[in-house]
Order: C-alpha cells, then sequence, then structure tokens
C-alpha cells in the first residue's frame, strides 16, 4: 500500500500543475470581469511562464546539492503560496504576482517528480513511471477545462484554493514516506529497498556556497528577454519596437556570456558550473535533445489548438470542447503506461520516435487539412494518430538520454530532458499564440477597420466575455471570421507537424 500511495502522491503535483495551468486560461472571461485592466492580461500567462522557464536550470542545479525531499516540499509550499496569492487576489496585479510564484513552485514540483522517481526506481521500471507523468498532465489539461467550465463566475477562487487542499491532503504522505534522497551522500537506489544508508549530515552552508550564481543570473535573465519579447511582440509592441528590439538584444547578449561564463568557469567551477556546456556538443544528447523538443511541440500545440478549433470555428462551450478531445487524451492514457511497460522489455528505444514520428506527422497533416465543415471522422482521426504517435515516444528522452552522457552528469542529462520538454512547451506555446493572434488580428483589422484593436484581440483570444462583438455580426460577416481564424488555425497545426516531422528526422 505504502508504494501505489507515494506514487500517487508525488505525480499528483504534475496533475496540480498543468490543472492550474488551463484552468486559468479558461477563467480568462472572468477575470478579466472581475479585475478589467485587460492590457494586463498577457502578464497572466507570461508570468506563470517566467517563473517556470526561467529558472529550469537553477531547480535543476538546487536538485544536485540539496536533499529532494526537502526541495519538493518547499516548492510545494512556494506553489501553494503562489495559489493562495490568486484566489485571494483583489487586484491585477496580485493576480499576476500570484502567478509568478505558482510558476516557480510548479517548476521546482515538475523537476521534484522526475528526480524522486527516478531515483526510487529502476532503469527498467522507469519508464511505466514516467508514463504515468505524462498521464496526469494530459488529464489536468482535459480537467482544467471541465472544471474551469464548472466553476462559473461566483466560485472561480476555489479553482486556485483547491491547489491548497489537494497539497495539505498529500502532505504527510510527503512528510512521512518520501525518502531524504540527500545526493551528496549514499541514498537508496530504489525505494522499495529493506535496508535505507544513513545520509552522513552535510551543513546547509557550504552546500549554497556551491552554487553559480554568476551563472543563475545570466540564464534568467536571457530566458526572460526572450520569452517577454516573444509573448509581447506585435501585441503591445511592434516587433521593430525599442522596447521588443531590447528584450531580443538582451537574451542574445545575456546567453552568450552564460555559454562563455560556463565554458571558462568562470567565477565558479568544473564541478560548481550551472551546466557543463560540453555534453551538448555529444551528438547523440543533440539528436535526443531535438526528438524530445519536437515531440512536446507537436503534442501539446495540437491539444491546445484543437481546443481552441472547437471553441472559435465549431462554436462549442468550454466543457464540450474538452469532451471532443477525449479520444486525443484517451489516446494518450492508454499508450503511455504500455509504452512504459514494453519499451524496457523489447529495448530499441531510438526505434519508438521513429514509429510514433511517422504515425504523429500523418495525424498532424491531418490537422493542418481541417476546414469549418470538416466531417467528424476526419477531425476525430487526426486526434487519435498525434495521440498514439505522441505517446510512443515523449518518455523515451528520459531513458536514452542518461546512457549517452558521462556517469557523473546523469544528473545534468535529467534537467536536459526537463529543458527539451518544458522550455520547448513554453516557448512554443508563446512563439504560437503570438503567430496566431498576429495574423488573425491584422486579418481581422482589414476587415473591420472601424474596430479598435482591443476588441478584436479580445474576440480572438476568446475573452470577449459572451462574444458580443462576433454575436452583433451578420451572418456572412460572422463567416468570415471564422474563416481567418481558421486560416490561423491551420498555420499552427502546420507547426504541429513539421515539429514531429523534425523529430523523426532527428530520430533516423
Amino acid at each position: 500500500v505504502q508504494w501505489p500511495v507515494l506514487v500517487v502522491s508525488v505525480i499528483s503535483a504534475v496533475f496540480l500543475y498543468c490543472l492550474d495551468t488551463n484552468l486559468t486560461s479558461i477563467l480568462i472571461p472572468v477575470l478579466l470581469a472581475e479585475f478589467g485592466q485587460a492590457s494586463k492580461l498577457p502578464w497572466i500567462f507570461v508570468g506563470f511562464s517566467l517563473g517556470a522557464i526561467a529558472l529550469v536550470l537553477p531547480v535543476g542545479k538546487l536538485y544536485t546539492i540539496l536533499p529532494a525531499k526537502h526541495l519538493y516540499l518547499l516548492f510545494l509550499t512556494l506553489f501553494a503560496l503562489g495559489s493562495g496569492l490568486c484566489g485571494t487576489a483583489q487586484s491585477m496585479n496580485m493576480l499576476i504576482i500570484g502567478r509568478v510564484i505558482a510558476g516557480a513552485g510548479g517548476i521546482g514540483l515538475y523537476t521534484g517528480v522526475i528526480v524522486i522517481l527516478s531515483s526510487v526506481t529502476t532503469v527498467q521500471e522507469r519508464p511505466a513511471y514516467v508514463g504515468l507523468v505524462g498521464i496526469c498532465w494530459s488529464l489536468g489539461r482535459i480537467l482544467g477545462a471541465l472544471f474551469g467550465g464548472l466553476l462559473g463566475s461566483r466560485s472561480w477562487r476555489w479553482g486556485f484554493f483547491l491547489n491548497i487542499l489537494v497539497a495539505g491532503l498529500f502532505t504527510p504522505v510527503y512528510l512521512t514516506m518520501i525518502p531524504t534522497l540527500d545526493p551528496l551522500s549514499l541514498s537508496p537506489s530504489k525505494f522499495k529497498s529493506k535496508s535505507t544508508p544513513t545520509p552522513t549530515p552535510t551543513p546547509l552552508l557550504p552546500r549554497l556556497l556551491t552554487l553559480d550564481i554568476l551563472g543563475t543570473l545570466l540564464s534568467i535573465i536571457s530566458i526572460t528577454g526572450l520569452i517577454t519579447g516573444i509573448s509581447f511582440g506585435g501585441l503591445s509592441y511592434a516587433w521593430s519596437s525599442p522596447p521588443i528590439l531590447t528584450f531580443f538584444s538582451l537574451s542574445i547578449l545575456s546567453l552568450t556570456l552564460f555559454f562563455l561564463q560556463q565554458k571558462t568557469c568562470f567565477l565558479t567551477s568544473p564541478t560548481t558550473r550551472l551546466f557543463p556546456v560540453e555534453i551538448i556538443g555529444i551528438p547523440e544528447v543533440c539528436l535526443v535533445f531535438t526528438i524530445s523538443a519536437c515531440c512536446s511541440t507537436g503534442g501539446f500545440l495540437g491539444l491546445e489548438y484543437m481546443s481552441l478549433y472547437f471553441q472559435l470555428v465549431r462554436g462549442e462551450s468550454t466543457l464540450g470542447a474538452a469532451v471532443r478531445l477525449l479520444p486525443m487524451i484517451g489516446c494518450m492514457a492508454v499508450f503511455m503506461p504500455l509504452v512504459g511497460w514494453v519499451m524496457p522489455r523489447v529495448g530499441g528505444v531510438l526505434y519508438w520516435p521513429v514509429v510514433g514520428g511517422v504515425i504523429a506527422t500523418v495525424g498532424g497533416v491531418g490537422l493542418a487539412r481541417l476546414q469549418t465543415d470538416t466531417t467528424p471522422l476526419w477531425v476525430y482521426t487526426p486526434q487519435i494518430l498525434i495521440g498514439i504517435g505522441f505517446a510512443l515516444y515523449l518518455q523515451m528522452a528520459y531513458t536514452a538520454m542518461p546512457s549517452y552522457v558521462p556517469a557523473g552528469q546523469k544528473g545534468n542529462a535529467m534537467t536536459l530532458v526537463i529543458i527539451s520538454q518544458m522550455g520547448s512547451i513554453a516557448f512554443a506555446l508563446s512563439t504560437a499564440g503570438s503567430i496566431f493572434t498576429n495574423l488573425s488580428l491584422s486579418n481581422l483589422q482589414a476587415l473591420f477597420p472601424a474596430q479598435s484593436r482591443c476588441v478584436l484581440q479580445e474576440a480572438i483570444s476568446g475573452t470577449s466575455g459572451n462574444g458580443e462583438f462576433v454575436k452583433s455580426l451578420s451572418e456572412g460577416d460572422r463567416e468570415r471570421v471564422v474563416g481567418v481564424l481558421m486560416r490561423g488555425l491551420r498555420g499552427i497545426f502546420t507547426i504541429v507537424y513539421i515539429s514531429f516531422a523534425l523529430s523523426l528526422v532527428a530520430a533516423i
């Protein structure tokens, strides 16, 4: 009983992390009605992404010098604090601050889940448990939409309080069942082992003094500049405007300095630097990273924008769109644990992305051919193909990546996998959102030059409350609006199949 309870408790953090992300997207109309200030809307998403992705490298490093259990509890507290701020927010600014804190706590939890599961399972067992993480992520996406649709305007705060309730429910399990897993002492390789060595205590201060402060700052600045520039370019500011150019320039400069600093070990050492950039030069590592990043990009972009397709083009409610995504989610839920069980037994870890890449690419092409009146058969078939293909090789990197790096760099290899997945998802969603909104907005402005940019932008993003603008149009104008949105969606679906195709090429 103890082992299943521990696994369910630990991976519940991934479910909450994803549930929170999707739930917030669904609640945007309610939040705008509550606080107004539509100009600050992008910061709700950008703040969460910044809090998460900008800290991937520092968080990964922390898990190599501090006990995993203590860090997991720390980030759980941080995530709950951010959720509490969002749930009690009295202004848009307070909500944004809560999202940043929740994002930082969330990425720490996700990293902790991977570290803990990797530490307490064998190499043969690991893919199956990583598959459970993927299922929790997918379920969080679909249930976030369902839960958000059920909450309504009167009880939206409970969407954030739910995180605190679930965290509190599992806290006794976290405190009593998760092993310490101190990376600087002898740790058990498998939780179920009857003999658990007592870790040698190491003072906290010497551990913290090994942190690469300069590398941490440079990595945070580079990622922050890139995500902010992508998210606000073309929306709040023109792409050629000084703020956007400043963000991108700062990102490029910081990234260049980061690689130089890590390479030369300036103000750090080969053993304490934030990330050993040499492993990026290993061809197999680059290929696995590319496969993992492209797989994550294609799968999660497809899931996100199929939901928008059902809502914006087919006129489905939030609940209706969530239900119509069940074929894709169902295939993921079935095949992820199945692959996790079969992969260690049949081997051929690099053949899985070939098979999965072919299936997912065909599904992506099907999405790119969708029309406003596509029959149900050709709407659901691409979903099923992507769900199966995506599930076949999503967790492959967790098995393959550590085998290509030196023994002492396996922790950094796991961090690299997390970056390939979480980083690609954040960048893909930010970039795709910018492309979709900018293309659709420019086309709608050509159709309705008298309408304000703000009204059109809210209509595109689905944040226009009851859709007064769209409802006020004639039937012909509504069809033209849907046509504009459909063209924008097909552009994103093109990115989906290109991503899967690139992963296939890398695997071959």
